[in-house]
């Protein structure tokens, strides 16, 4: 049974994989805050945000430090009720990011705490494991009906 769960484990790993990329991909925002002159602030070099003139940045440098503070950061997110809501008016895409994310960190953790159970001699490891493991998924599942 050990290679069974394993497989079922990286192919879980492989749906979360697929899942977070899609989310970035369909799902980023960007925010951009400026916090006033502060030494030290980051910008990210071919960003948006063009750079004075006057400072010339390395074409191998991924950054460069000027005096004006600025701070840069993208956002994914879905929830349980994006997905219901894509559900009912047939966003398939959105559907499958959810399926994706939700099944891929369940069968994550329920297949890799059953390759710990069947693959080590010490069971011990393997049944707090996946004791948390079902655990996750009874609140992600309470989760899913109260959304």
């Amino acid at each position: 049974m050990f290679p069974l769960f394993l497989a079922l484990t990286v192919l879980s790993l492989v749906a979360l994989i697929a899942g977070a990329i899609l989310l970035l991909l369909r799902r980023r925002s960007r925010v951009v805050r400026q916090v006033g002159p502060e030494a030290g602030a980051q910008v990210m070099h071919n960003n948006a945000m063009p750079l004075p003139d006057d400072l010339t940045v390395a074409e191998t440098s991924t950054s460069a430090f000027i005096g004006t503070g600025a701070s840069l950061h993208v956002e994914a997110e879905i929830s349980f009720a994006d997905g219901k809501q894509a559900w009912r008016e047939r966003h398939w895409g959105d559907v499958l990011l959810v399926a994706l994310l939700t099944f891929g960190f369940a069968g994550l953790f329920l297949f890799g705490s059953l390759s710990l159970l069947t693959g080590l001699d010490d069971k011990l490891p393997g049944l707090i494991a996946l004791a948390l493991a079902l655990w996750f998924i009874a609140r992600m599942a309470r989760d899913f009906l109260k959304a």
